[in-house]
């Protein structure tokens, strides 16, 4: 869902959702803006009256600091971009696997 989502349709998903709700951080393309929408907390309140689901906040997350901010209100980040540009960066790694998943964990740990 969308961070302009109007609260019916909020609804709407929630209820015809399962395993976990997928929110958009950015309005806009993927990669290109530097902010994570600032409404999205409050969009997360309004998610919860609907659905107890976890939720899933991408599209755009590029930093280990959009991470942190996404779960502070949230359960999930999707960084997929982000490991799509690593994996290009090092496409003749012999050992890329293990390359991405060293890359994966140090990103996604907090630097508190």
């Amino acid at each position: 869902m969308a961070p302009t989502s109007t609260e019916d349709r909020l609804k709407q998903i929630c209820d015809a959702s399962t395993g976990f709700i997928y929110l958009v951080a950015r309005t806009g393309v993927t990669g290109k803006q530097t902010q994570i929408d600032r409404s999205l907390p409050a969009v997360v309140g309004q998610i919860r009256k609907f659905s107890d689901l976890p939720i899933a906040v991408g599209f755009g997350i590029r930093s280990k600091s959009d991470v942190e901010q996404v779960w502070e209100f949230a359960e999930g980040a999707v960084v997929g971009s982000v490991i799509v540009d690593f994996i290009e960066r090092n496409r003749e790694c012999t050992d890329l696997a293990g390359k991405v998943a060293d890359f994966v964990n140090d990103f996604l740990l907090p630097t508190r």
